[in-house]
């Protein structure tokens, strides 16, 4: 059912009406079957209230179609959604959570699309698979994969087969969705082994349902097959309320907010503070999210008093979430506003980074420059020995616009790690070839810098047979 439930959801295209879903585990003629119950409530909820998408009710709960999963075979309460609530509840009353249902029916006619694409398949990582077994699940006339990993979307650092596989078949145009094995959590590039899919075009499946995720596929496939720029695009984006992704990415209407905030300005006022308490960080943070400038500056204009370094309700402050998504204008007005007040550019989050290293992640030059600009320092809150880590970690996977990114940053590149080795070292021992390249044009490099073993990197290239890095090293050290 949740396959079903899935698919629906993305094949009713601008849906203005409620489907309900929904079955029993005990036949519905037996005496002890829950089937009844269940069609009640789903008769109710496809009668009674407006919520115009595919859902399952079941055991007195309503679940949107493309979040729920089977966890129970024999239980009662055989569905969950780990990563989604419920949107309705039946308890002595019926409670509806009105602000989660996504309505899509103003966007156009409804339509339903039909063309499926059949080719895709789901291939779950384990220990000890074998690059061929993962070959085999990538040749045609496969077209698209779900990509079951560990934890956050990881992937082993050892097994560069497999990631060669993928690349492969990336290139050749198969569309690879990277989900999480866990029933709960979503894929999150934090770990180097996972930032490797990332490189070579494996798309993020972020929370999503392993159901939702191969449906969903089948549909971006089949709707929009001539075009992989444009599939990628919709499977990183919240079609139907299948992922968290981009759940808070719409802009605040400006109509009416001149006289939301008026209300709210009135401090005497209990009711009025502690609306203006919740309101206000949702507001700022759509803001910071999709570069709204015109709102931020309705918010700035009214709200004199208010602070721009407060925690959002997603744990970081404003000027963080802008340089997460790239909103470079709201950036520029927020350190604008703080300069002048109280200076925010150097303040970490609640987990200890400041806006300058989520820019450097997402390697948003513009963004970058501005905060430099502003007076961004890295070693505000990292050690050097951190920030050499972070240029090992790049150059490892031969990532150049990370490491351009770092650079800009005002990272020294000739910084060691914890264990005492440079980045040029690290780009050897890994044949990473761009990143000797840049190093070598760009900073000011030690090339008899040695390793544990007391090599050099020329030492370490000549042991290794990378000839080109020897010929680079020579030619380097001649010109000094």
């Amino acid at each position: 059912m949740s396959y079903t439930a899935a698919a629906l959801s993305f094949m009713f295209e601008n849906l203005a009406k409620p489907i309900v879903l929904t079955g029993s585990q005990i036949p519905i003629f037996e005496t002890r079957s829950d089937g009844r119950d269940n069609l009640i409530g789903s008769l109710l909820i496809a009668g009674q209230y407006h919520i115009p998408e595919v859902t399952v009710y079941f055991r007195n709960r309503l679940y949107r179609g493309n979040r729920v999963t089977k966890t129970d075979s024999e239980g009662l309460n055989a569905f969950e959604s780990h990563n989604f609530p419920t949107l309705a509840e039946f308890r002595t009353k019926i409670e509806v959570k009105w602000d989660l249902i996504v309505d899509r029916s103003s966007e156009g006619p409804f339509n339903v699309h039909t063309n499926l694409n059949r080719n895709v398949s789901l291939l779950r990582l384990f220990p000890g698979i074998t690059y061929l077994t993962v070959r085999q699940f990538l040749e045609p006339p496969i077209q698209g994969v779900v990509f079951q990993t560990y934890g956050s979307g990881n992937l082993p650092t050892n097994r560069p087969d497999l990631v060669e596989e993928l690349r492969k078949a990336a290139e050749r145009g198969v569309l690879i969705v990277n989900c999480t094995q866990c029933a709960k959590g979503s894929v999150y590039y934090a770990y180097e082994s996972a930032s490797s899919l990332q490189n070579i075009g494996v798309c993020v499946g972020s929370d999503m349902t392993i159901e939702a995720a191969l449906m969903k596929l089948s549909y971006v496939l089949g709707k929009y097959s001539s075009d992989t720029k444009l599939m990628k695009m919709k499977m990183a984006e919240s079609l139907r309320g299948e992922m968290s992704a981009d759940s808070c990415k719409i802009k605040c209407p400006t109509m009416n907010l001149d006289w939301i905030l008026n209300a709210t300005n009135d401090e005497s006022n209990e009711e009025s503070a502690q609306f203006r308490k919740s309101l206000l960080p949702w507001l700022i943070a759509t803001c910071a999210q999709t570069d709204d400038i015109t709102t931020l500056n309705h918010i700035h204009k009214f709200q004199s008093g208010i602070k721009f370094n407060i925690i959002l309700p997603c744990g970081s402050m404003p000027l963080h979430v802008c340089a997460k998504h790239g909103a470079i204008k709201c950036a520029d007005l927020l350190l604008r506003i703080a300069n002048n007040e109280n200076p925010i550019v150097n303040e970490p989050d609640q987990v200890g980074f400041t806006a300058i290293f989520y820019a450097i992640l997402q390697k948003n030059e513009p963004m970058i420059e501005l905060l430099v600009r502003s007076g961004a320092k890295l070693t505000a809150t990292l050690k050097p020995s951190e920030i050499g880590m972070y240029l090992c970690n790049c150059v490892k996977n031969n990532q150049v616009d990370q490491l351009k990114s770092w650079h800009k940053a005002g990272a020294n590149l000739d910084q060691t790690d914890y264990d005492g080795r440079t980045p040029l070292l690290l780009a050897v021992n890994y044949n990473s070839i761009d990143c000797v390249h840049y190093l070598l044009d760009n900073g000011d490099i030690d090339i008899s810098w040695s390793d544990s073993r007391g090599l050099t990197p020329i030492q370490v290239a000549k042991q290794r047979g990378f000839d080109s890095i020897v010929q680079l090293l020579s030619s380097f050290t001649k010109s000094q």
